[in-house]
């Protein structure tokens, strides 16, 4: 696969060079600390173990399910934490959301977090989450 992505510089469109996408991209698991905010020295450790053992791609906050757990700033900041533990690699950032809208809108804000800027995206079809009744029990 290539991903060919365009990059914005100094308010001017550019095109960025095509770029290989590694064969093997790994998913990496957000750390949570016991208060439920994100673990960023575990993050970190986490993906520079990850880089050490030859991985060249990642999906941080991305299939593992997490993600849904995490706010838009919260996603963002995995992200930058990932990016700055491993510069060279390819980061696929998952967008996906429950509303179209929602993912647009990450999609956007990734694309435009400067040095966290992702290589690729990852985006799900909405998915559909059954309200639960209480006629489902307990």
């Amino acid at each position: 696969s290539v991903c060919v992505c365009e990059r914005e510089r100094e308010g001017e469109r550019a095109g960025m060079a095509q770029r290989e996408v590694p064969r093997i991209t790994v998913a990496l698991v957000t750390p949570f600390t016991p208060s439920g905010g994100i673990d960023e020295e575990g993050l970190k450790r986490q993906a520079k173990w990850v880089a050490a053992q030859g991985v060249k791609a990642v999906i941080p906050g991305g299939t593992t399910g997490e993600f849904a757990a995490m706010s838009a700033s919260e996603r963002l900041r995995v992200l930058e934490i990932t990016r700055e533990a491993m510069p060279d690699a390819f980061i696929f950032a998952n967008v996906s959301a429950c509303a179209v809208g929602d993912a647009l809108e990450l999609t956007r804000q990734a694309l435009s977090s400067g040095t966290a800027r992702p290589d690729g995206l990852l985006l799900l079809p909405p998915f559909y989450h059954k309200p639960f009744t209480p006629e489902q029990g307990e």
